[in-house]
């Protein structure tokens, strides 16, 4: 069984990747026109909108950079572990439904690029964690593992009182905080790199669209009913998704969970909300993005809970894993 990788340090190994997938997924959306109506604006109107259109395009490929950690993070931890017990599968499966409905809707919709291509990519990575979950399952006896390692006999050079001396606590809680400072700093390095790789992403992607009628009033393809159902289908499966994990990590403790697929998403959330907020403030625009502005801050709420659980058993959690780390078994469970 390998030990839980340091997630900071994942997040800085994966730094080329974000930066390269984000990237590309620029260059697939440069080509596409930007629909707008209205030719009774004026200039300072249009000159408004232009600077909301492009701080929206911004802040939707950060958006698209952070969704890029998440669910690599985990699928890394699974794979570390061989196995997928830390998440709950009743999460992942609500989860990937609240994925493809957002995905069909947004489609449908019409909306922003950014959106559409978030609910792709992340339907995909759902399937590859389901796959994970009943591979390692199938493969690996997680369950049963090997004996743990006898301890060594003790001999006359052997302490009858093993040294657990004031000295040696106050050495464990110095490295502890150094390795939390640390860790502090990759994700802030990572969070730096995010927000400059959405930012060349939009650069790509701005130099090489054909900008037709830029600063116009955005116009969508007006209420589409079926749209509207998906969207509103995918929130309530995306608030129901995290009910399950939440009740799971009473169980395992936040074990085998990787705490950058939360703290990525509720940034991925955030900045996803804000880049619909940006493009516009128009009622008719914003009713038409309700369900999916209720979905994203839904779940930064409950998300906010799981990481609350992360600090909550970091204790707990920290005992499992030295237990684990000696060849005992483990306190994972099944779903």
């Amino acid at each position: 069984m390998l030990s839980r990788p340091c997630l900071g340090r994942l997040a800085t190994r994966v730094a080329p990747t974000v930066a390269f997938a984000a990237i590309t997924l620029a260059s697939f959306t440069s080509a596409k026109h930007r629909h707008h109506k209205g030719s009774d604006w004026t200039d300072e109107d249009a000159e408004r909108q232009r600077i909301r259109d492009q701080w929206s395009s911004i802040v939707g490929w950060i958006s698209i950079a952070s969704w890029i950690l998440p669910s690599f993070s985990q699928l890394k931890e699974s794979y570390d572990r061989k196995s997928g017990e830390g998440l709950s599968l009743a999460f992942v499966i609500i989860w990937l439904a609240g994925d493809l409905l957002n995905l069909i809707g947004a489609w449908r919709q019409e909306l922003l690029w950014t959106m559409i291509i978030l609910a792709l990519y992340y339907s995909i990575c759902d399937v590859a964690l389901i796959f994970q979950y009943y591979y390692y399952r199938k493969y690996h006896d997680y369950f049963h593992p090997a004996n743990p390692a006898p301890e060594a006999e003790a001999s006359e050079s052997t302490p009858l009182i093993r040294n657990n001396s004031t000295e040696g606590a106050k050495a464990t809680a110095e490295q502890q905080s150094q390795l939390l400072r640390a860790e502090v700093l990759r994700y802030v390095g990572a969070a730096g790199l995010i927000v400059l790789t959405g930012v060349a992403a939009w650069a790509i992607e701005s130099r090489h669209t054909i900008d037709n009628g830029a600063g116009k009033k955005p116009e969508g393809p007006g209420w589409r009913w079926d749209a509207q159902i998906y969207g509103w289908l995918s929130a309530a499966f995306y608030l129901a998704s995290r009910v399950p994990q939440i009740f799971k990590n009473r169980r395992t403790k936040c074990q085998g969970l990787s705490l950058a697929l939360f703290v990525f998403a509720v940034a991925g959330n955030l900045t996803y909300v804000a880049s619909i907020l940006l493009k516009s403030t128009d009622p008719e625009y914003l009713l038409e993005s309700a369900s999916w502005l209720v979905g994203s801050l839904g779940t930064i709420f409950l998300d906010f809970i799981v990481l609350g659980q992360f600090i909550a058993y970091r204790e707990e959690r920290a005992a499992l894993e030295a237990a684990t780390t000696n060849g005992g078994s483990s306190h994972i469970e099944a779903s």
